[in-house]
């Protein structure tokens, strides 16, 4: 994988994560001034780069496929220490009941 590759392959996904990042309160604030919910997708997806294809998605999938494991193991790794019984922290003996 030469250098132009790769950074279509990465770069252009970071590029996407990057706008996406600043268009989401710019495209809330114009669905909030303009009382039109609508406006929020429509600005959203005019300030969001989308990644071409070949590369560029190849690279988004990859990233988005990451992340979305990093999720469901986190969410599994809670869900057993929930349910562990174990307390969620140290201090929680010192804390009040709130159930009382």
């Amino acid at each position: 994988m030469g250098l132009l590759d790769g950074l279509k392959r990465y770069g252009e996904p970071g590029l996407s994560l990057l706008t996406g990042a600043v268009a989401e309160p710019v495209a809330g604030w114009a669905g909030l001034l303009s009382g039109n919910g609508q406006n929020v997708a429509n600005v959203r997806n005019m300030l969001t780069y989308q990644p071409r294809p070949g590369e560029g998605q190849e690279g988004q999938n990859a990233l988005v496929n990451a992340m979305m494991a990093a999720y469901f193991l986190a969410a599994h790794s809670a869900q057993s220490f929930a349910s562990s019984g174990l307390p969620a922290s140290p201090f929680s003996a010192l804390l009040p009941d709130a159930s009382q």
